[in-house]
């Protein structure tokens, strides 16, 4: 899958104290770029407190009060909280951001290639080093440092042929101590070799810069999560949701009440997610899925005594760009289908206590205006639809890949409900649907009572 620019935390500055620098909003395995500007005649900031970090390099020019110089480092997230690095006390200040990157590889170092260097005099331009990278689809992070005192942005363009998508998304600096500045841009390589230089348009001042390639996670062309192999009752998490059950969870995200837990009271095999949400609550879970294909997810659910009678949502996908790709939610318990184009309801309402089966297949467009939507919608493991929807190639499904897909309701259910989901796929289909699972299906085992 490629990799993708996230989010970028708050700068944050410092003068002879320790300086802490807050991640941004992030998910497990998200990587963080650490940059940190200082004073090149300055103490050498280290890590006080790593907390997960790793030092790459630093790259100075000047001495005393003149010139400046740029470090670098990295951590992958193994929570959705993960705590801010602090750097040591220095004799003079230190001014960081952390970026965050979506897609790279999950073990081991995520930088294919790194290169640096210094501009010693000021001038109104600057050339980032060209790295070569071993890989294809790499992700190129370019960050510069300036000498200047200012909290205004500093670059004017950054200009690289060899680069897709080059986007500035950094510019600002501090003006504490002696004062700096950074600004990071990102790019795409396809293919593997040298990026070529990158051509820094700027505001007169020395500079001390940095390239690096991060490495994508191979791409996926379907998984699975049956939800097997977990302990009942027990919180699914990211690093229980694997094993027997298929591709784990990038994460899960609830309000405070609401819960996501394995269940063996209502499955289609031993065990099923079980999400609950209490009044005013929202709940889902989240899986990595990037492609640039027609994608197809289905799988089963289960609504226990009652149904939200607004507005809540089953299945999301999503690309990097947009929040409901493809979408599907209840309406007055009717199903509704949408993208930021196309809106389509049944005039069937879900019930309770039965298992439906559900699949949703997105295909973006080159323009906001083909791409196209189809969902089908069964009782259980029918093969008859109750319930059928084909946009053809006239929505607006944004023209960026997939990046991921999740189960659950970001928007707070009005009531008491609890939903439980299962036999969870996600394919690469051409043209058609998944079908239904080769699980045996256990209904809800609280229906039936023993007889006296």
């Amino acid at each position: 899958m490629a990799v993708l620019f996230q989010a970028i935390g708050t700068g944050s500055s410092a003068t002879t104290g320790t300086l802490t620098v807050p991640w941004p909003v992030h998910l497990v395995d998200d990587i963080g770029l650490l940059f940190v500007n200082s004073s090149a005649g300055g103490t050498v900031e280290t890590l006080a407190t790593a907390n997960g970090f790793t030092y790459l390099n630093t790259y100075s020019t000047g001495t005393g009060t003149a010139g400046t110089k740029i470090a670098v480092y990295w951590a992958r997230a193994t929570t959705n909280t993960m705590a801010s690095p602090i750097l040591t006390a220095g004799s003079d200040y230190k001014y960081g951001v952390i970026a965050t990157f979506r897609g790279a590889i999950t073990t081991g170092s995520p930088i294919n290639v790194y290169d640096g260097g210094v501009k010693a005099s000021a001038s109104t331009t600057a050339s980032i080093t060209s790295v070569t990278t071993t890989v294809t689809d790499t992700y190129i992070v370019n960050a510069i440092a300036s000498d200047l005192s200012s909290t205004a942005a500093f670059v004017t363009s950054y200009t690289n042929a060899n680069l897709s998508t080059l986007t500035k998304r950094f510019d600002t600096g501090t003006t504490s101590g002696l004062g700096g500045q950074i600004s990071f841009a990102t790019g795409a390589m396809a293919t593997a070799g040298p990026t070529g230089t990158t051509n820094v348009v700027l505001t007169s001042s020395i500079n001390a810069f940095v390239s690096l390639a991060l490495i994508p996670a191979p791409h996926l062309t379907s998984f699975v999560n049956t939800f097997e192999g977990g302990t009942d009752g027990v919180a699914i998490t990211n690093g229980n949701s694997g094993g027997a059950s298929g591709l784990q969870l990038t994460s899960t995200l609830f309000n405070t009440g609401a819960s996501i837990t394995f269940s063996n009271i209502i499955a289609r095999g031993t065990l099923a997610m079980k999400i609950t949400y209490p009044t005013n609550t929202a709940a889902y879970g989240i899986w990595n899925w990037e492609s640039s294909v027609r994608s197809v997810a289905r799988f089963y659910v289960y609504f226990k005594d009652f149904i939200d009678p607004s507005y809540f949502e089953l299945m999301r996908f999503r690309n990097a760009t947009s929040t409901h790709t493809g979408l599907i939610t209840l309406v007055d318990s009717c199903i509704r289908i949408r993208s930021f184009s196309v809106q389509a309801t049944s005039v069937i309402k879900i019930q309770p206590n039965s298992w439906y089966r559900f699949e949703l297949a997105v295909t973006k467009g080159t323009t906001t205006s083909n791409g196209r939507v189809e969902f089908v919608g069964y009782d259980n493991d029918s093969l008859t639809p109750f319930y059928s929807y084909d946009s053809g190639t006239t929505a607006d499904t944004g023209t960026t890949d997939l990046s991921t897909v999740r189960l659950g309701s970001a928007t707070p259910a009005v009531s008491d409900m609890t939903v439980y989901y299962d036999d969870f796929s996600v394919q690469e289909l051409a043209s058609g649907f998944i079908g239904p699972s080769a699980t045996g299906t256990n209904y809800d085992t609280t229906q039936f009572l023993s007889f006296f």
